[in-house]
C-alpha cells in the first residue's frame, strides 16, 4: 500500500483546520474483513485532517486507489443477519420518504452488499429494484433474484439507466468512495425529474465521536471521508439537490451487535457477549443514535 498526499474530496481546498486522528495502519493485521461491512473494529486508519472550507474530516495521506479496489473485490463477508437488521433501519427511513417521490417504479441501492435492502423494497412495492456492489463476498451470499438485480462493480454512470430512477440510495458508502463528488453529480443525472437521493453516513462531530475520539469505530481503514452536518449539506447542495434536509438517524440491533461494536478490550468484549448469552439479552434489540447521519435532497430539472 502506498499512500499518497491528498486534496479535500469535496472542494479541492488543501486548508485544513486540524489534524484530527493520527494514522495508525498494521498491514500485518489485515484480514480478509478488514474491508468488510459490518466487520468487527480493528482500530485501524489513516490520517483524517479537517476542511476549513467544507468541514469533511479526509484521509491525507490517501492510500493507492487501486489497492483499495482490490481490497473491496476480494473482501470476505460473514454478516447476513446484521445486514438484514440494516435493511431493516433503512427501509423504514426509506418508508419515511415515499410520499416525496414521484412515483415507486425504479430504485437504485448503491453498495448493496447482499441485497437484503433490495427485497425490503420489493415490499414496499418497488417495480424495478437495483443495485450496485463490488465485493464478491457478498454477492456470494446474495439470493438468486437479488444476484440477478444487482450490479457487479464499483459505481460508474454509463452503466445504468440516465433520468429513470425516482430514488436512489447509498446507505453508509460515501465514506469509501474516492471521488463522492463525481457520484453525487452522477446520482443526479440518473434520477427522474423529482427522483430523491438518500444518504446514510457517519458524523464526525457526533457526541459519541467526539467523546470517544480515535477510539470510535467510525474511523477505520475502509474510510477515505467522514462526514458532518455541514459537509453533508455541502455535497448535495453543490451536485444541484434542492429542498435538502441533513438530520440525525437512530439505528435498532440486537445488543450483542452494539457489543461487537464497542471499543473495548476484546478480552472485556468477549465476557460481555457470553454474558449476554447466558442471560438470553444478545438479541434484545435496542435503538440508539449512534453518530449517523441522513441526508437527502431532490432533483428539480
Amino acid at each position: 500500500m502506498k499512500l499518497e498526499p491528498r486534496t479535500c474530496p469535496l472542494c479541492g481546498s488543501s486548508r485544513i483546520t486540524s489534524v484530527l486522528i493520527d494514522e495508525d495502519i498494521r498491514m500485518a493485521a489485515l484480514t480478509g474483513l478488514s474491508f468488510a461491512s459490518r466487520k468487527v473494529p480493528e482500530g485501524m486508519h489513516y490520517q483524517m485532517v479537517v476542511c476549513e472550507s467544507c468541514d469533511i474530516a479526509y484521509a491525507n495521506p490517501a492510500p493507492d486507489i487501486q489497492w483499495l479496489h482490490d481490497q473491496y473485490v476480494k473482501a470476505d463477508f460473514d454478516a447476513v443477519a446484521e445486514s438484514r437488521d440494516a435493511a431493516q433501519n433503512h427501509g423504514r427511513l426509506i418508508w419515511s420518504m415515499l410520499s416525496k417521490l414521484p412515483d415507486i417504479e425504479r430504485v437504485l441501492d448503491i453498495g448493496a452488499g447482499d441485497g437484503a435492502l433490495l427485497d425490503v423494497l420489493r415490499g414496499m412495492g418497488f417495480s424495478q429494484v437495483e443495485g450496485v456492489e463490488p465485493s464478491e463476498g457478498p454477492l456470494r451470499a446474495a439470493s438468486d433474484e437479488n444476484q440477478a438485480a444487482i450490479h457487479q462493480g464499483f459505481f460508474s454512470e454509463i452503466d445504468l439507466a440516465v433520468g429513470k430512477y425516482s430514488l436512489v440510495t447509498c446507505f453508509q458508502t460515501v465514506e469509501h468512495v474516492e471521488d463522492v463528488k463525481a457520484l453525487t453529480r452522477s446520482v443526479f443525472r440518473l434520477l427522474k425529474p423529482g427522483g430523491l437521493f438518500l444518504i446514510v453516513c457517519h458524523n464526525f462531530r457526533a457526541l459519541t465521536a467526539r467523546l470517544l475520539k480515535q477510539r470510535s469505530p467510525i474511523f477505520d481503514i475502509e474510510h477515505l471521508q467522514i462526514f458532518s452536518s455541514a459537509s453533508l449539506r455541502y455535497l448535495l447542495d453543490d451536485a444541484g439537490y434542492e429542498d435538502i434536509t441533513i438530520a440525525p438517524f437512530s439505528n435498532r440491533y440486537p445488543l450483542d451487535y452494539w457489543f461487537k461494536l464497542a471499543p473495548m478490550p476484546t478480552k472485556l468484549k468477549d465476557l460481555g457477549q457470553r454474558l449476554l448469552c447466558v442471560t438470553k439479552l444478545s438479541q434484545l434489540y435496542v435503538s440508539l443514535r449512534a453518530g449517523n447521519l441522513y441526508g437527502c435532497g431532490i432533483a428539480r430539472s
